[in-house]
């Protein structure tokens, strides 16, 4: 017997070796694998995301805009005469702290359904 995480409800669902053409899970209904009866095609969901991506996907982001904001706060306070603020936003932009960790902790969240819910 093959199980199957539901992507609702986190639940294990058992799949049988010969399955009928959708298989629901018994907590939420929702459709855990379904099976086309003539080309004999599988599918099943998506694996879902593992439970540290929404915190750490928060943390990450926080993390890239506060090196956006000290990479800006520093660059701001170098131009003492004329600033040049396309040369400050750029410098903000091009820390790496911004320019990877704000996507991929943005990439997480989205992953991990904070949107949907809200959070």
């Amino acid at each position: 017997m093959e199980w199957v995480r539901c992507p609702k409800c986190r639940g294990e669902v058992g799949i049988p070796p010969e399955p009928p053409d959708v298989v629901k899970c018994p907590k939420c209904g929702e459709v855990v694998l379904s099976r086309d009866p003539t080309t004999k095609a599988v599918w099943k969901p998506e694996a879902p995301a593992p439970a540290w991506m929404s915190p750490f996907g928060k943390l990450v982001s926080a993390v890239g805009m506060l090196g956006f904001v000290a990479s800006v706060y520093v660059e701001y306070n170098k131009q003492l005469w004329v600033k040049n603020y396309t040369a400050i936003a750029l410098c903000g932009i091009l820390n790496p702290l911004f320019f990877v960790g704000l996507p991929l902790g943005l990439y997480w969240m989205w992953r991990s359904g904070s949107f949907k819910q809200g959070n």
